[in-house]
């Protein structure tokens, strides 16, 4: 799988609502979030 990240991003900033978090830490919340049967985010990078 390919990414247009760098490894050494380790935030994304959102280009629509200006919310910064850690990538990582995001996508334990998204699979978690996914497992429980709830939505997730979809961030996407610029």
């Amino acid at each position: 799988m390919t990414s247009g990240y760098l490894r050494l991003e380790r935030t994304y900033s959102c280009p629509h609502c200006g919310i910064v978090m850690d990538r990582d830490l995001n996508g334990v919340a998204n699979i978690k979030n996914r497992a429980a049967g709830h939505s997730v985010l979809k961030a996407r990078g610029a």
